[in-house]
């Protein structure tokens, strides 16, 4: 997270919590550890689609900084439909 690198941080999340993944005990296991349990707690609160991504907009996205590429990407197709690019 220090890196600002938001677009890895919500493919990780977006593969750890798929449902072939959850299913693999030793995986689960591991992730459970202390060590990346806060770890992947505070990647999933970066990216938690609630309110529109409202704790993903709330961060600083100057340079350097690779955003989440979904979020980017939808949000500059709403402002080209609401101006009839």
């Amino acid at each position: 997270m220090s890196l600002r690198n938001y677009n890895t941080c919500s493919q990780i999340i977006s593969g750890i919590t798929s449902i072939s993944i959850t299913r693999i005990r030793h995986l689960q296991e591991v992730l459970e550890n202390d060590r990346y349990a806060d770890l992947i707690t505070r990647m999933k609160s970066t990216i938690l689609p609630l309110d529109n991504y409202k704790f993903y907009r709330a961060l600083n996205h100057d340079f350097p900084c690779i955003p989440a590429l979904g979020t980017s990407l939808s949000r500059r197709w709403l402002i080209c439909l609401t101006q009839s690019c």
